[in-house]
């Protein structure tokens, strides 16, 4: 593709010249994704198979109709509550741990401070 400008020279247009680092965050991007949906659509699917979990099995109308029988009774709503309220809570609380954790490594001269920060960084024993 080429343009050409007011004194009549010809300017070739093309694709703007990307650094090859640059591909990283997108590429990083795509793995968490595939990492992340692959399981969970996985699960649903096999949440909706007339098989055990393990066994081949086919999704009918029947098992689907079983799945959301299994759905309407009040014990799996129940269980739905607590895991929510559970992960609401613990992320909450981390949240809360690690902004105080990062105000006292970036605002204050406490002493092992480069030690705190490595730990906090490192696969230590905290993870």
């Amino acid at each position: 593709m080429s343009i050409v400008t007011e004194i009549g020279r010809v300017r070739r247009v093309g694709w703007p010249r990307v650094a090859g680092w640059a591909w990283l965050p997108t590429l990083l991007l795509i793995t968490v994704a595939v990492l992340t949906v692959t399981p969970v659509v996985t699960a649903l699917l096999a949440g909706f198979r007339d098989a055990p979990p393990g066994r081949a099995g086919a999704i009918s109308v029947e098992s689907i109709r079983a799945s959301f029988a299994v759905m309407a009774q009040p014990e799996v709503w129940q269980i739905l509550w607590t895991t929510v309220w559970l992960s609401t809570v613990r992320a909450v609380l981390a949240l809360a741990l690690a902004v105080v954790l990062a105000w006292i490594i970036a605002r204050t001269d406490c002493p092992f401070r480069n030690r705190l920060e490595f730990l906090l960084c490192s696969d230590g024993p905290c993870s």
